[in-house]
């Protein structure tokens, strides 16, 4: 009974969590997003540099390396009761140095949910792919890439989009 109380709890003072988590998988599929894994647990949340709030959920450690390639964190951007974005972050095992250190390289494939323009940002409704490895770290802003460039680098370390995160 206990379990109980504290699931409604959670799931009422935390509505977000349940709306942007497991229950958007069907939309996440019609749209070609990865489903979220109930494994995968929030690692972050909190607010954005805009003033968004964000979820993010990230696989259990597995004992796998770190060097493999992988599905590494989902982040849901939410204003209110309107979601404005979801990024899905895969690493790659292609190591790159700047001036912070030596990191894996990094996919992210976004879906923007709606149009926006505000006075300090734009975004556009549809997909939006950047890769950051060692051409792009030596600029000021992550390679914007396609979304059939990011396909064809997650085939390429043997991922997909389209499986559910942390199968």
């Amino acid at each position: 009974m206990a379990l109980l109380l504290a699931s409604c709890f959670l799931s009422c003072k935390y509505p977000h969590k349940e709306k942007y988590g497991m229950m958007f998988n069907a939309q996440r599929s019609q749209i070609g997003l990865p489903a979220l894994n109930a494994k995968w647990t929030i690692c972050n949340e909190g607010k954005d540099y805009k003033g968004n709030n964000y979820i993010s959920w990230a696989r259990p450690y597995e004992g796998k390396s770190t060097a493999e390639p992988s599905f590494f964190r989902k982040t849901v951007v939410f204003n209110a009761d309107t979601i404005l974005n979801e990024e899905n972050e895969y690493v790659g095992n292609m190591p790159y140095k700047n001036i912070d250190g030596t990191f894996g390289e990094e996919l992210f494939i976004t879906y923007n949910f709606i149009d926006l323009q505000t006075k300090n940002d734009s975004q556009r409704k549809g997909w939006e792919c950047a890769i950051k490895n060692q051409a792009s770290s030596d600029h000021s802003e992550k390679g914007a890439i396609s979304l059939e460039q990011a396909d064809s680098i997650l085939k390429k370390w043997q991922l997909n989009r389209f499986e559910e995160a942390g199968k």
